[in-house]
């Protein structure tokens, strides 16, 4: 049994309105839960001040890039440089 519901989301979809694709998953469980590990500390270091002014901000708006795409389970980024980490079976990627 998962400790996280990895299913945040499950009857919403991604569509590419440029593609008119359905956006599908290409996160993994582990590359999911870094992503939200990390951007959890990067936002406790800039809320107790232990990193502040302009770099405190961008790393606090990264913060939020990595628990909204830790979440969703779909990052742009890796479907334009085409990397997937989620594991297929039979040719499908696995439900989260």
């Amino acid at each position: 049994m998962s400790v996280f519901n990895w299913n945040v989301f499950p009857n919403f979809t991604y569509f590419d309105k440029k593609t008119n694709e359905v956006m599908k998953k290409n996160l993994g469980k582990i590359d999911s839960a870094i992503r939200i590990i990390i951007g959890v500390v990067l936002a406790y270091l800039f809320y107790n001040n232990y990193i502040a002014g302009t770099l405190g901000i961008v790393l606090l708006s990264f913060s939020g890039v990595l628990i909204i795409t830790g979440f969703m389970g779909w990052c742009p980024l890796y479907r334009l440089l085409g990397i997937r980490t989620c594991q297929l079976k039979n040719g499908f990627i696995e439900d989260h």
